[in-house]
């Protein structure tokens, strides 16, 4: 197309070179999506064919990137915003697709501008678009703006199939576009009902993500949606209860304070990630067989890592566990009966969030022998060096007997910077050296620097 491009318009082309305009439209506009907005509208200088096969394009993506060419900080985009608005506008005034696949904006935008955001969505549920996506305040929320628009007496299509919306208020029923498969809220401000309204009418939603919700106390998935398989929440700081009922969940994500949780006819569960220990949520991993990656979040919310390793259930079937702890300061000698609980584990990860710790009990572990058979690859992030976490390292290498790579994401502190007798590289190869002498014939190590 690029060869293409350079020709002068309505000059006659070589077959050769011009094979592209031998394709049927569909093809060429499918070809066209994968392009930037910026892109897509230069087409129409290629040849007269292409000047207005761009206002077919059934895919729509507005931001910074589509029609600047780069990235823009959000100070940027907001000094540059009604210019942004001008070009979206001129786009949209010249469409003549009568169906939109998808409908994108990710933009920095505010207050001043909401009666053209609303006029934006509205000529996206006009033309049936099937995926929307509107990302306008990051990280925060644009709290005039409201979804759906508020038009009187207005009844959108229900062709909308995947909804992603970060930066509203939510006050209208989401339960009118009922065939939503995928529903992804954003820095959003949404009431119980809301939420409740969309889980009842919308019973072919496959996956529902909520982070960062104000307003919302209470999830509550009922047993009319089959098809739900993946759900996340995160950091919904006013929720305090959550209760599941999907018999055909298989990924349950959880990020956040500890709540209230209620799980019933959940048994096909692939991929959990919570932040405790409890006898619901050990009770939740005795249930599902099928169970392939923990993820257990320490760190968020305990300052010690006394976490009651009497409730861990035996987990036959699990191959991969990350652990995130904010310190390893007590209970460290009972961190072993994780992986006894775990025969099948292929995969370990230990998420250090605070380095400097002092261990008691870790030699006495290190004395008892311990033999996973089935460990193969180890991850260590938060990785300081210190003697108690090579001691650390030494025992999983000796345990792990079929172990073939280990990881280590080095932190070096400030501190410890600072108190160091060589460079930071020296100190780093040296505790590599250490670690690479312990490892069996074959298995790789490999240094990677992190931020904590």
């Amino acid at each position: 197309m690029v060869r293409i491009k350079h020709s002068k318009i309505g000059q006659r082309l070589d077959p050769a070179l011009d094979r592209i305009s031998l394709l049927p439209d569909e093809i060429i506009l499918r070809i066209l999506s994968f392009l930037t907005m910026r892109e897509v509208v230069g087409t129409s200088l290629v040849c007269k064919r292409f000047r207005d096969l761009w206002t077919r394009i059934p895919c729509l993506t507005f931001s910074a990137n589509s029609l600047y060419g780069r990235e823009l900080s959000q100070e940027e985009q907001l000094v540059n915003m009604n210019e942004f608005i001008l070009r979206v506008d001129r786009i949209l005034s010249q469409l003549l697709c009568p169906s939109l696949s998808m409908f994108c904006v990710h933009y920095e935008l505010n207050e001043a501008v909401v009666s053209i955001i609303d006029r934006w969505v509205s000529f996206a549920l006009d033309h049936n678009v099937e995926s929307l996506h509107l990302h306008l305040c990051k990280g925060g929320i644009i709290w005039s703006w409201f979804f759906p628009p508020q038009v009187a007496s207005k009844r959108w299509p229900t062709n909308l199939r995947s909804l992603h919306l970060g930066g509203c208020k939510i006050i209208s029923s989401l339960g009118s576009f009922k065939n939503l498969k995928l529903v992804s809220l954003t820095f959003v401000v949404v009431a119980d009902e809301t939420v409740e309204d969309l889980l009842s009418n919308c019973v072919v939603l496959e996956e529902l993500y909520i982070c960062s919700a104000k307003g919302l106390t209470s999830v509550r998935i009922p047993e009319s949606l089959v098809r739900l398989r993946f759900l996340k929440i995160y950091l919904c700081e006013n929720l305090e209860k959550v209760e599941v009922n999907a018999v055909n969940l298989a990924s349950f994500l959880y990020h956040g304070a500890r709540i209230d949780f209620s799980f019933n006819n959940i048994s096909k569960l692939q991929l959990l990630r919570l932040g405790w220990l409890d006898d619901v949520s050990c009770q939740l991993m005795s249930n599902n067989s099928l169970l392939h990656t923990l993820i257990l979040d320490f760190h968020l919310f305990f300052e010690n890592f006394d976490i009651d390793y009497k409730l861990f259930p035996t987990l036959t079937s699990l191959k991969v566990l990350i652990l995130s702890v904010a310190s390893l300061k007590t209970g460290f000698v009972e961190f072993v009966n994780l992986l006894r609980a775990t025969p099948s584990l292929n995969k370990f990860g230990l998420h250090l969030k605070y380095s400097d710790y002092t261990s008691r009990g870790l030699f006495e572990m290190a004395t008892e022998k311990f033999h996973h058979k089935h460990l193969k690859e180890i991850e260590l992030t938060g990785f300081s060096g210190k003697e108690a976490h090579m001691e650390l390292a030494f025992f999983l290498i000796e345990s792990a007997v079929a172990l073939e790579k280990i990881t280590l994401r080095f932190h070096v502190s400030k501190w410890q910077r600072e108190t160091l007798e060589t460079s930071q590289s020296d100190y780093i190869k040296v505790c590599g050296d250490r670690i690479s002498s312990k490892l069996p014939s074959g298995a790789k190590l490999e240094i990677l620097r992190c931020r904590l």
